[in-house]
């Protein structure tokens, strides 16, 4: 009977903990109304989504961060020098509608707009330090949360959900001949 009790309660205990390990770091999509947010849905307004990379803290001259941001007119690379944010090369590439909402798409389907529900840390400030940011922005997305982040540093600090892999080649893919652009640029 004892054997019984004790396997019935060890069987409970790998339950919980199992429920315990996969609850708290379920990504949520928050939206600020009851209907899911459906980003494929604003490929026609003026709607922009924004990738950025920031490289390690570092002295202000030697500080670079790589943006890239997409509208339905245009495809835009950024790299920025310092913490004021002075753009030292910017390449420009038009768009259209259709080119968007397929990337709106993808997005969302790569968890773009997902929110982690307990986030290790809210604000980036002073996060990873000697590591690699990422942050994930709209503009006129409704109902999209803002200002999403992670870090190389760790999966578990941050707001961003989704998958950091994906959407930062789905970005990266937008920008022809992406890799000789950015060439040079030194983030660590």
């Amino acid at each position: 009977m004892r054997n019984i009790y004790l396997i019935l309660g060890v069987a409970v205990f790998v339950i919980l903990l199992i429920f315990i390990i996969f609850g708290l770091n379920r990504p949520v999509t928050t939206t600020n109304n009851s209907k899911p947010v459906i980003m494929s849905d604003f490929a026609d307004t003026n709607a922009d989504v924004i990738y950025t990379t920031e490289g390690i803290i570092n002295g202000d001259e030697l500080h670079r961060i790589i943006k890239i941001t997409v509208d339905k007119n245009s495809r835009m690379v950024e790299v920025i020098s310092g913490y004021q944010g002075t753009i030292i090369k910017s390449e420009s590439f038009t768009n259209n509608s259709s080119a968007f909402k397929a990337f709106l798409a993808s997005l969302q389907a790569e968890g773009f707009i997902a929110k982690r529900s307990k986030p290790g840390s809210t604000n980036s400030l002073g996060q990873c330090p000697l590591g690699t940011k990422y942050y994930f922005d709209s503009t006129g997305i409704t109902g999209a949360p803002g200002d999403l982040w992670i870090t190389s540093c760790s999966a578990k600090i941050g707001t961003f959900a989704g998958s950091l892999n994906s959407v930062q080649q789905l970005f990266q893919l937008q920008i022809p001949d992406y890799n000789n652009i950015v060439s040079g640029v030194n983030l660590k």
